[in-house]
């Protein structure tokens, strides 16, 4: 019984030691960083979306993928963890990975190379122009290392909606619908403001645009809305922000409560609502992050290029072929088990 004590007591610390910590929300943003879409459910791919896609269900469709890239990246341009099931999907400057089966075409452009882990019809996936140095293999485990885990994404969803707002609206504050000023501050200076829109805000709004002392010098603006069914039909302004792409770059608009979410106008900033169905009419531009999207407008490059601070507990997982830096620290704990087995044997 000693015994088994202590070779308990001796794997706990090695596991222990080495075990990751939990980086979820770490994860999550640098796959927003990463992705131009990222959708969970099956999709069905009706308009071009400027950068990379992530699908985690099954996917469909034709159009663009990573249209408005000028040369061959080496990344992923399309992951999908399912089948595809393509009627002409073109994947510019990117590579193509597929957990299951591909039929139907799929073009792989300028440089990329495709891993798919199931079957691959007959002529169903091409390689265009010079396809020297690229690959193109059936029955590759390569799409298991780029799966993403919605989990993550609720968490981030979470975290920022937990965070404690510098400004908050509700409908009532709504007293004319046209050009509604979000006046946006840093309370704590550290370049991260956080807006709080209560339920019914935005469909109060006929038109608005962000306003602020030094509104430039922001590095990320968060946008938290309440409730689970929201539809924007508000016009966008660019108001006192540098430019549009500004907007993209560094909004998260967080509907961290949606279950649909419906987009009649354009929106500039990322979108992350993991647990919702999306629509869209019209563009979108940022990153989307999607439960399930029907697509019915394009989905624009920038994405959320800003930067957000995490508790120092949440760090991305050390890569496998790393030796983690608490070994150390296990091997000391193992030599004090090993005293304690020693001093209860005598």
């Amino acid at each position: 019984m000693r015994r088994s004590w202590c070779i308990a007591g001796v794997l706990a610390v090695v596991f222990g030691a080495q075990a990751p910590a939990q980086a979820g929300p770490v994860t999550a943003l640098e796959a927003m960083r990463d992705y131009n879409l990222i959708v969970f459910d099956d999709f069905d791919l009706r308009h071009d979306i400027q950068g990379s896609i992530y699908v985690g269900g099954n996917l469909t469709g034709n159009n663009m993928v990573g249209s408005n890239n000028t040369r061959y990246t080496g990344t992923a341009g399309l992951t999908v963890a399912g089948d595809v099931k393509a009627s002409g999907i073109k994947v510019k400057n990117g590579d193509f990975y597929a957990g299951g089966n591909v039929s139907g075409l799929v073009e792989i452009q300028d440089g990329g190379s495709a891993y798919v882990g199931g079957t691959v019809a007959s002529n169903s996936v091409r390689l265009t122009g010079n396809t020297s140095g690229r690959a193109m293999e059936a029955g590759s485990d390569a799409a298991r290392g780029k799966l993403l885990d919605v989990s993550d994404f609720l968490a981030l969803s979470a975290d920022l909606a937990s965070r404690e707002a510098d400004i908050r609206y509700t409908a009532a504050d709504v007293r004319d619908r046209n050009n509604f000023r979000l006046q946006l501050a840093d309370t704590n200076g550290d370049g991260l403001t956080v807006l709080h829109l209560d339920d019914g805000f935005l469909g109060a709004l006929s038109s608005y645009g962000f306003y602020g002392d030094d509104i430039a010098g922001l590095g990320t603006i968060v946008v938290n809305v309440a409730g689970k069914n929201n539809s924007l039909g508000a016009n966008w302004q660019q108001g006192g922000l540098p430019d549009n792409l500004f907007a993209s770059q560094n909004i998260i608009w967080n509907f961290y409560e949606a279950e649909v979410l419906t987009f009649d106008r354009q929106i500039f900033g990322s979108v992350l609502a993991p647990g919702a169905h999306v629509s869209n009419v019209t563009p979108i531009d940022g990153t989307l992050v999607a439960g399930s999207f029907t697509q019915n407008g394009q989905v624009h490059l920038p994405g959320f290029t800003g930067d957000i601070s995490f508790p120092s507990t949440l760090r991305p997982a050390v890569p496998a072929e790393e030796i983690p830096e608490p070994l150390s620290v296990a091997l000391l704990g193992m030599g004090l088990v090993g005293v304690a087995c020693l001093r209860r044997r005598s």
